[in-house]
């Protein structure tokens, strides 16, 4: 209720109410009694009701009392408008009876409940309601009020709806327009204004002139107070008890006022002779109340506005001396000067009692009907309002004195108070400064004592890191050194003593370049600037290092650059690990990469490549390439043992190397077969090395009795450019002719135009047509080799081996007719031929029952087959044989044209279910790399390894190195080429898992137990 839009509803009625009992008393002969006949004998007395109802909501206005009293002065204030409405009923005015019981119903509900904006909403549905009368009239609206707007009725609802629905609406406007909405509502009550001044009904002007002038200003006249703007000295003393006792002489004014309406409505029709000036002083005391709310009125100081309503007062006092209430309003005259002299002082006090006196005085003689009070009353009456005045002057200005000593006191103490309370403050700000020091120290000695924790655990991580570091230094098992920037040794540990056969400590203090071998001396500078430039982090390299005694040692050594907590490099760190014996058995598998460690010969792919290195050179643009074949040699194995065979092997090609000289070079390509490369040689020059080659043989077995006399070689022939240009149709061709030479009944050679008149490419052809035959026939056949357990100790697994068929029967080795089909572009036919048949033989002895694992060899070729990895996953879906079931072998030179691709194949097939085991490993040097590269499980070590095993230390050592790596990659191993039960021992004593060869079981049909039972 205390917003500023409830006080411009109450403000706004109690002017209406004010307003229309002013005129009702003042001018009751100016109303109509056409329109107003039902209010006629009423007239004084709802003029004094409207005066009271108005004067009651001033009051409330003014002094704002609880909540509780505040809803009755609204109800008592609401009062009066229900009964002026109802007269207004009786003469025809419905708006008029709306917007006053509207009007009432708003000051109620704004004392029971709360509401944003309860003068807007009021106003809004006064408007609508009134729209709607004057739109739908009742009867015609008959009275004479609304004859001027009767002709614009219907567009007067109009207006009406919509002013009061934009004032409803106003909150869901767009912004800013919420106040035109409100300024825009004038409208309606500017034309009802209009309408009823025309018809002079003069509480329609009274009620809707109010409305909408405080729709326009927005903002209600201030009912107390001051104004925006007061004058200086609004903190005198005096003025503020001045602006006070302003406010309570307002409002006995406004009593006042309502006690001459009052006494007129008793008085009824004597009112005229018993109050002659009445109408004179209502207007006087209300005219000068509202002049008084002027903003210009309210720029004058307090006192001055105080004595000039005070002046008022006693001006209409003196208009009523002659009336019977002069008894009620004399003691107020002498009270008017007292007032005027606590707010001035004496001298003011003393004016204002002269004041009243002249004025009462010239009351007396200048008012009609003043002459009736006798002479000796009035100088009575005179000398009581001086001698009462000049006390009540005394007293006003000893009540100002006092209140200014005890104002001054107050202010004293109030100053006092605040100095009191300033320091307060200040010492308040001073503890709390202390104690905010005090929680800082506080904190600080927390962070001291936390930080002195934190350093203490740090010492003791500290003294436990360096006793680990101490610890683990001094007992690793390699060698670790810590190296200063300069490089030299500042501290090593003792398995680096023991490593370099120094005595512990002799180390401290040497140069890195004392004991690095020469040829890497640098090497190792670069790498170590490069790490403590900072373009490294560390460093590893392979080196050799010097011992004590001048000795190498290979070793393997990572360094890293310790900083400290600035990034300052402080020194090296240095692991040294002695690869010595790795080194060697690398150097040895470089060896047997290249040569045959029984006869120390080139083997097959060192051969091959000299053959390439010589087609390639232009200095030897002609040459001629010997096969070399030992006639009956299994015989020899078969009868007088293996280490007969060997020991014969190694005669033979130590002869023939004797014989070859310096012409060329030789090399055993496997078994008892040998090839000589010799360039710059003609057709007559071949053969002629080639008799002497046989001469010799027969000179070498004829001159050792123990040699076995049927032990003949075949020698062929090929020479280049002649009868080929790559090494494949030369090794081909050379092939052929050795074994036409072993046809034509052994111990002789054969050049290969010798037996063939036709070149090269025909010869191939001719092979062509014997493979496609045996294709096309089906003439291949599988034979299988069991693959022995060593730790189950039975067979778990075959190797299925390929066989091709003559017409007659014979079965040719692969070793004849792979090369062929190779040059001849069939191995991928051949291959998938394999893969077909083995699938379908597992799948066959799965629906038997038994699980069958078989291992099945692929060509170079067939990992860059790009069907093949489809044609497998067809079959494996076709036939749903069980994963892990069907095993590839692949050789080093499978794999070597194109490492990437053969690893992607294999990876292809291994996502299939299948597994791979890389074959004859360790024949070359490049098997650690292919073992790298390729994801295979299984490693099958080359027979070459295993014939001597038993026997021969060195093979032994390498098997073992062989079994170690494998173990560490996580893969098996499986050896060839086993044939006897020592060997076989030995195999499990070196770690080997599985065994395969003639020992174990030859190659031959599947056997009818073969698998496991599923």
């Amino acid at each position: 209720m205390a917003s500023v839009s409830a006080a411009r509803l109450f403000f706004t009625v109690a002017l209406i109410e004010v307003a229309t009992g002013v005129a009702l008393f003042a001018f009751p002969a100016d109303f109509p009694t056409v329109i107003y006949a039902p209010l006629a004998p009423l007239t004084s007395r709802m003029a004094a009701t409207l005066l009271a109802g108005g004067i009651i909501l001033l009051l409330n206005l003014r002094y704002a009392p609880r909540r509780q009293v505040q809803r009755w002065l609204l109800a008592a204030g609401a009062v009066p408008l229900p009964l002026l409405s109802w007269i207004i009923w009786e003469a025809g005015g419905y708006t008029g009876v709306a917007t006053y019981l509207l009007l009432a119903a708003a000051l109620i509900a704004a004392g029971w409940t709360e509401v944003e904006d309860p003068f807007a909403l009021t106003l809004g549905v006064v408007e609508v309601a009134a729209g709607l009368l004057l739109l739908f009239p009742p009867h015609g609206l008959p009275s004479p009020g609304f004859d001027p707007v009767r002709p614009i009725m219907p567009a007067a609802g109009v207006l009406g709806l919509l002013c009061g629905g934009l004032v409803l609406a106003r909150k869901r406007l767009p912004p800013g327009w919420s106040p035109f909405a409100e300024r825009f509502a004038a409208a309606l009550p500017a034309v009802l204004v209009w309408n009823f001044w025309t018809a002079r009904a003069w509480t329609g002007v009274l009620l809707w002139l109010p409305l909408g002038v405080a729709a326009l200003v927005g903002q209600p006249v201030r009912p107390l107070g001051r104004a925006a703007g007061e004058p200086a000295g609004a903190d005198d003393p005096d003025e503020q008890w001045a602006e006070q006792s302003l406010a309570h002489v307002e409002s006995v004014t406004w009593v006042l006022v309502l006690l001459v309406v009052t006494t007129a409505a008793l008085l009824g029709n004597e009112a005229a002779t018993q109050l002659p000036n009445a109408v004179l002083f209502v207007l006087l005391l209300v005219g000068f109340n509202l002049v008084a709310r002027w903003p210009g009125m309210l720029s004058l100081r307090a006192q001055v506005r105080l004595n000039l309503h005070l002046f008022v007062a006693g001006l209409a006092i003196s208009l009523m001396l002659a009336s019977p209430i002069r008894v009620a309003l004399l003691p107020v005259v002498p009270a008017i000067p007292m007032i005027s002299a606590r707010a001035g002082g004496l001298r003011r006090g003393y004016a204002m009692l002269g004041a009243m006196l002249v004025v009462l005085s010239l009351a007396q003689i200048l008012l009609p009907g003043s002459m009736s009070v006798s002479l000796p009353f009035g100088i009575a009456v005179g000398l009581m309002i001086i001698v009462v005045g000049a006390a009540w002057v005394h007293a006003g200005h000893a009540h100002r004195s006092l209140y200014r000593q005890l104002t001054e006191t107050s202010q004293t103490l109030v100053q006092n108070n605040r100095d009191l309370q300033a320091a307060n403050e200040e010492l308040a700000a001073q503890r709390e400064a202390l104690a905010a020091q005090q929680d800082e120290l506080l904190r600080q000695h927390r962070i001291l004592v936390e930080q002195a924790m934190a350093l203490s655990a740090q010492r003791d991580e500290l003294l436990e890191s360096e006793e680990r570091f101490r610890t683990a230094f001094e007992y690793a098992p390699i060698g670790v050194a810590l190296v200063d920037l300069d490089f030299v040794i500042m501290r090593a540990n003792p398995a680096l003593h023991d490593m370099l056969g120094y005595r512990r400590g002799d180390l401290t203090g040497v140069p890195l370049r004392q004991i690095t071998h020469r040829d890497d001396l640098e090497e190792q500078e670069s790498l170590l600037n490069a790490v403590r430039a900072g373009q490294a982090g560390s460093c590893a390299m392979e080196k050799r290092y010097l011992r004590h005694d001048g000795r190498a040692v290979w070793v393997a050594v990572s360094v890293a650059l310790v900083r400290d907590a600035h990034g300052t490099p402080r020194y090296f760190v240095a692991q040294v690990m002695d690869v010595t014996d790795r080194r060697q058995a690398e150097e040895q598998l470089r060896r047997l990469a290249h040569f045959d460690p029984l006869t120390d010969l080139g083997n097959r792919r060192y051969f091959q490549r000299k053959l390439e290195a010589a087609l390639d050179d232009p200095a030897t643009p002609r040459g001629a390439l010997f096969f070399l074949d030992f006639d009956d040699f299994k015989f020899v194995n078969d009868t007088l043992g293996h280490l007969a065979g060997d020991d014969l092997l190694k005669n033979l090609a130590r002869v023939m190397t004797e014989t070859l000289g310096g012409r060329g070079f030789m090399a055993r390509l496997g078994g008892d077969e040998f090839g000589i490369l010799v360039p710059g040689v003609d057709a007559s020059g071949a053969e002629a090395l080639a008799q002497d080659l046989l001469a010799a043989v027969r000179s070498q077995i004829a001159a050792n009795p123990a040699c076995p006399t049927y032990v003949t070689i075949s020698v062929g022939i090929a020479l280049y450019p002649d009868h080929g240009h790559t090494a494949e149709t030369l090794m081909l061709h050379a092939d052929l002719a050795m074994y036409q030479a072993k046809h034509s009944g052994g111990d002789r050679y054969c050049m290969y135009a010798a037996f063939e008149p036709l070149n090269g490419d025909e010869a191939g052809s001719a092979w062509e047509i014997r493979l496609r035959a045996a294709l096309a026939e089906d003439r291949f056949t599988l034979v299988f080799q069991p693959i022995l357990d060593l730790q189950l100790g039975e067979v778990t697994q075959y190797e299925a081996l390929l066989r091709m068929v003559e017409p007659d029967g014979r079965q040719i080795p692969p070793g004849e007719f792979l090369p062929a089909a190779a040059s001849c572009g069939l191995m991928p036919e051949i291959d998938r031929w394999v893969v077909r048949r083995a699938v379908e033989t597992i799948a066959r002895e799965q629906t038997r029952g038994r699980r069958l694992t078989l291992s099945v060899n692929l060509s170079g070729q067939a990992l860059n087959d790009p069907s093949l990895v489809p044609l497998v996953r067809d079959l494996i879906d076709r036939h749903q044989i069980p994963p892990g079931s069907l095993r590839f072998e692949v050789t080093e030179s499978a794999a070597v044209t194109d490492l990437d691709q053969a690893a992607a194949c294999i990876e292809a097939l291994t996502d299939l279910g299948c597994e791979f085991a890389l074959d004859d490993f360790g024949v070359g040097f490049s098997s650690l790399r292919y073992l790298k590269r390729l994801p295979v499980r299984t490693l099958k070590i080359d027979g070459g390894f295993i014939e001597r095993l038993p026997d021969d230390p060195v093979d032994q050592s390498l098997v073992r190195s062989m079994v170690t790596m494998a173990r560490g990659l996580g893969v098996r191993t499986v050896a060839e080429y086993v044939t006897s039960d020592r060997a076989l021992e030995m195999l499990r004593r070196c770690g080997v898992d599985a065994a395969q060869g003639y020992y174990v079981g030859p190659p031959g049909p599947l056997p009818e137990e073969a698998g496991q039972a599923v």
